[in-house]
């Protein structure tokens, strides 16, 4: 099983036992590692297995502002905007750098040589590119949702949805002839290919349960949000 999920981007299994589980973690991290992709997040739904990661410094915990990377890898040159907070938070890591001493630490950002940059002060023009996207965002989301309420994983899927949107527009020439060139799009060159959604759907209820029945109720509920978008 481990040897044929070498091309996947996450790694699902289960196990009977707690000492299984354990052991099918520590045989996928020793062959992802040696065909140079290492695993570094762990999920799992047992206490008991959660403790044995942590005791091995397999930390499943995921952190918000972490996101981006687990989407697109690894970046080794950040931009941002000149905030006085991302000023602040810079001097902090420095501050950290020059505190840690673990060679752990040390060997990670020197092999990666990640680089965070900053554009000029009062020079809002040069963040022109991403503030045109997040006002694509903002008006796909004032569009879809008007005055609608949605829980926090609804409206996450939403956001994800409108990212794939987003990330499937042309930058090409689109040409009609099918045996012609597919157009480039931001997906390509931040995943290496085109995004790919199902089409709308449609659930029907086919029991009396009444949590299915909500289930099925706020999923087509989000698809009729989001079609006319």
């Amino acid at each position: 099983m481990l040897n044929s999920s070498l091309y996947v981007d996450d790694l699902f299994y289960e196990a009977n036992t707690i000492n299984k589980a354990f052991d099918l973690s520590i045989a996928a991290v020793e062959i992802l590692k040696d065909a140079n992709r290492n695993l570094r997040k762990f999920k799992t739904n047992s206490d008991e297995l959660r403790n044995l990661y942590c005791e091995r410094g397999m930390d499943d915990i995921e952190k918000s502002s972490m996101c981006p990377l687990k989407v697109l890898g690894l970046c080794s040159e950040i931009w941002s905007d000149s905030a006085q907070t991302f000023k602040r938070t810079e001097l902090e890591l420095k501050h950290l750098w020059s505190v840690i001493s673990h060679p752990m630490v040390k060997d990670f950002y020197a092999s990666h040589k990640i680089q965070w940059r900053f554009i000029f002060e009062k020079a809002a023009f040069l963040g022109g590119i991403y503030e045109r996207l997040i006002r694509s965002v903002k008006l796909a989301l004032r569009k879809t949702l008007i005055k609608t309420t949605l829980s926090r994983e609804e409206l996450e899927t939403l956001i994800i949805e409108i990212e794939g949107v987003l990330g499937s527009r042309p930058l090409t020439y689109v040409f009609f002839d099918f045996q012609e060139p597919v157009p480039l799009t931001p997906a390509y060159f931040l995943l290496g290919r085109r995004v790919n959604s199902l089409p709308p759907a449609r659930l029907t209820s086919d029991t009396n349960l009444s949590n299915r029945k909500m289930v099925i109720k706020r999923f087509n509920y989000r698809e009729r949000l989001t079609n006319p978008f």
